[in-house]
């Protein structure tokens, strides 16, 4: 239930960061602040580590406004993607099959 419950409002604080980037043309240092504001609350809320969210917070800033916008892709939707890819690297970036033990537990 409490997992449950934080991974509620982790999505509940990044929808609100995607959410303040509505009607924006282009992704720029000055409107993202708010929306890596509310990143940064989202995952800290979550118990995630003060400087794995600075480290995270920093690099998704850097590779949103270092990004080109994509022809047909809303600087939301491209900011999503980035937080996406980012995620995925922090988490070690490549899919690892689990290795079940010959005898319980694994």
């Amino acid at each position: 239930v409490i997992r449950a419950e934080m991974f509620g409002q982790l999505t509940s604080g990044l929808e609100n960061a995607w959410n303040k980037l509505k009607g924006e043309e282009v992704l720029t240092k000055e409107n993202i602040v708010e929306p890596m504001r509310d990143i940064r609350r989202a995952l800290l809320e979550a118990d995630v580590s003060l400087p794995v969210v600075r480290r995270f917070v920093q690099s998704v800033s850097e590779e949103a406004v270092g990004t080109g916008l994509i022809r047909g892709v809303k600087p939301d939707q491209q900011l999503v993607k980035t937080v996406r890819d980012e995620l995925v690297k922090l988490m070690g970036g490549e899919v690892s099959e689990l290795v079940f033990a010959k005898s319980k537990p694994t």
